[in-house]
């Protein structure tokens, strides 16, 4: 009877002697069972469990048996794995006429059933695997040891920590491959354009004839000169109508500045008819008089200190005497000086506009013309030509920005640059276009959902993509299928 005590208590103290470390623990029962771990790990649908156990002189009375069960647990669930059980000598033979009568009853095996011998030296491998579950990747395992006595009374002694958690798969990282959405725009049946130049010219005081040589008009007329030649040299359009737009400074009478304004204009008329070509019924005369649009333009562009107050005064409700009166009276008089000096001479001046036609292209000479004159394409005619380069070309992307830069109101040519900008891996600048195309396209809510996709947006991608889907855009199915791929590879899906 001493003797059986005796043996249990060295069993449980042999097992308080455990040894551990962190996240991987060495469990050794007095040297004579010792579990080392290698490997809780989960790879594609299975979770691997391996580790060596060594029994060294393990003695352990002859009619008892102890179980050593690794468990799975999270605490609220868990999964035991088969046990090893190592049997004294008269509970060995009990166990074999057990399991002799017992053939035909299903029953969960032991991993490996050992008999005690105390002159025994050897390293049993446990390596098991299980279908992986989702609850499995927050476990830990641990061991539990059971003593079995007489009658197969199983007393648990205590639970012991092996591994931490589970280590997971690395899944390759995955590199999207969306697919963007181009909007073809609307054939432009009749081309209509416009060019113009503005010319600060120089008149002699209270004239309106134009001197050529006089003070800075040779480089002022040569702007308007070479865009008229430019035109004139151009056979693929027809000149509806030259403009000839004059303005003045808003010093003086406003009647006085309308008469300038106009003499200025007929000035320049009388100028390029005679030099231009263009038929005189093609020129037209616009008098703008008095230009305090351009005055706060130019004050909002100064560094002038009062700005500010200028700008109120034109935009407060009176008539443009009253402006006069009280721009001149702002802080003594020295605001209106300095405008006077510094801004007003860059209102008196005349805008020469030319309104013309362009022919349609072919596809081929589009390609040509892109590159010399892009401004008389449409952007029906620019989409054409894109389409002639791969999409991964800078060719292909040249085409939308140059098609924003010429067209930056158009929805359908922002919405395309944009388009380019998510293919270069540009989503901020993306961002900008697409806020000034239209949002109520399929190819919107795509190319949207794209920029959230490269931004790890995934929760704003969905839906836009599935609501694109919904209207009917292949390129909308494949992302959704793209973004379900990098969940998984991510783990979130």
């Amino acid at each position: 009877m001493k003797n059986r005590k005796y043996a249990i208590i060295s069993i449980i103290v042999s097992i308080l002697l455990c040894v551990k470390t962190p996240g991987i623990a060495q469990v050794t029962f007095n040297g004579q069972i010792t579990f080392q771990p290698y490997e809780l790990k989960q790879k594609g649908d299975s979770l691997y469990v391996r580790m060596d156990v060594q029994v060294k002189n393990f003695r352990i009375e002859k009619d008892r048996s102890l179980a050593l069960v690794p468990v799975l647990t999270t605490g609220s669930q868990e999964h035991c794995f088969p046990e090893i059980l190592i049997h004294g000598t008269i509970r060995h033979k009990i166990y074999e006429r057990q399991q002799a009568f017992r053939k035909d009853i299903p029953q969960q095996p032991a991993y490996q059933v050992i008999r005690s011998n105390p002159q025994q030296h050897f390293t049993l491998p446990y390596q098991i695997a299980i279908p992986f579950e989702d609850w499995m990747a927050d476990a830990q395992l641990d061991l539990k040891e059971e003593l079995c006595g007489c009658g197969s009374y199983m007393h648990q002694i205590s639970i012991e920590h092996l591994v931490d958690k589970v280590t997971l798969e690395k899944l390759p990282f995955y590199e999207v491959q969306p697919l963007v959405a181009y909007i073809k725009p609307p054939v432009e049946a009749v081309k209509t354009r416009s060019e113009q130049q503005e010319a600060f010219l120089d008149f002699p005081v209270g004239k309106t004839q134009i001197l050529p040589e006089f003070g800075n008009n040779p480089a002022e007329l040569a702007k308007i000169e070479r865009m008229i030649a430019d035109l004139r040299r151009e056979q693929n359009l027809t000149v509806d109508q030259v403009s000839i737009i004059g303005y003045a400074s808003p010093e003086g009478s406003a009647t006085l500045n309308d008469k300038l304004a106009r003499g200025r204009a007929e000035a320049l008329k009388s100028y390029l008819t005679a030099r231009s070509g263009f038929p005189v019924h093609l020129y037209r005369i616009e008098q703008a008089g008095e230009d305090w649009t351009g005055l706060v333009s130019l004050l909002e562009n100064s560094n002038l200190p009062y700005k500010q107050e200028a700008i109120s005064i034109i935009h407060s409700t009176y008539y443009p005497e009253e402006w006069k009166r009280r721009l001149q009276a702002l802080k003594g008089g020295r605001p209106y000086r300095e405008m006077l000096q510094q801004l007003y001479p860059r209102l008196r001046r005349v805008v020469s506009r030319v309104d013309f036609t362009v022919r349609g292209f072919t596809t081929e000479e589009a390609a040509e013309i892109i590159r010399k004159t892009p401004q008389l394409l449409s952007l029906e005619e620019m989409f054409m030509v894109a389409g002639t380069y791969p999409k991964e070309s800078r060719d292909f992307a040249e085409v939308f920005e140059t098609a924003v830069r010429l067209f930056p109101e158009d929805e359908i040519a922002n919405h395309n640059a944009a388009a380019t900008a998510i293919m270069q891996n540009k989503p901020e600048q993306a961002d900008i276009l697409l806020d000034r195309s239209s949002r109520q396209t399929a190819e919107y809510l795509n190319n949207r959902g794209v920029v959230y996709l490269l931004k790890g947006a995934y929760e704003q991608a969905e839906p836009l993509f599935r609501e694109a889907e919904k209207r009917g855009l292949p390129e909308a199915r494949h992302n959704l299928e793209e973004l379900a791929r990098k969940k998984i590879s991510e783990g979130l899906d």
